[in-house]
């Protein structure tokens, strides 16, 4: 029986970020838009970022700052099923916004870049 993707390890210039067990990976490449009038006629091309999703968990020792100015990183998400993809260049896209003690002290972060590539 196949092992089925469960979580990711994710990792910023090498470091390993503290993250639950939501990690999504959008790869990014093209999106087909329907185009329609009174019958549909095709789709149009359109460019979409490649992008990391993820909750990352707030300690003593975690700098917001440093997060906030993420930019022009590397990011790494690793699949427990083997794949790996890098984004090279890739930025933070809102500032962090950490959460209450009922969150588990874990703030949602979005990465984006041009491209996710296959290692």
């Amino acid at each position: 029986m196949a092992k089925m993707f469960g979580k990711a390890t994710v990792k910023v210039d090498g470091q390993t970020l503290l993250t639950d067990d939501a990690s999504k990976l959008m790869t990014g490449g093209v999106k087909r838009n329907v185009v329609k009038g009174n019958e549909v006629h095709g789709y149009a091309e359109e460019a979409v970022e490649a992008s990391v999703e993820m909750n990352v968990f707030i300690n003593a020792d975690t700098d917001l700052d440093a997060i906030n100015n993420m930019a022009d990183v590397t990011m790494m998400f690793q699949c427990d099923t083997g794949q790996t993809y890098v984004l090279p260049h890739a930025w933070l896209e809102s500032p962090v916004e950490p959460g209450a003690a009922t969150s588990g002290g874990k703030t949602p972060l979005k990465f984006v870049a041009a491209k996710a590539e296959p290692v």
